[in-house]
């Protein structure tokens, strides 16, 4: 069921400018919280964007990033849920004034 929610993300370079992190926090109706801290960046090794995220449920993962043309970011997230393998994938467009 759908569920309301807000969410605060707070970025900064890292790690001598290579890495973008970032930590959200997520409120849900009711107090649930969720907190997460990622780093994106170039994964020189591997020649290809990433996500490192971890979250205060114990969960880490290491997800793969697109950009298609100049605007949109493409994020590739694998995941299990009760142990069922799953996949997700989402998409943020940039504009003129996102920054």
């Amino acid at each position: 069921p759908p569920s309301k929610w807000t969410a605060k993300v707070k970025s900064e370079w890292a790690l001598g400018g290579h890495w973008l992190m970032s930590d959200t926090e997520v409120v849900f109706d009711g107090g649930q919280q969720m907190r997460f801290r990622e780093y994106m960046g170039w994964d020189g090794e591997n020649h290809r964007y990433v996500q490192v995220a971890v979250n205060n449920m114990g969960e880490g993962v290491l997800n793969r990033v697109h950009f298609v043309g100049d605007d949109t970011m493409v994020l590739m997230m694998q995941n299990s849920r009760e142990g069922t393998p799953q996949a997700e994938r989402s998409v943020t467009k940039f504009g003129a004034d996102s920054q």
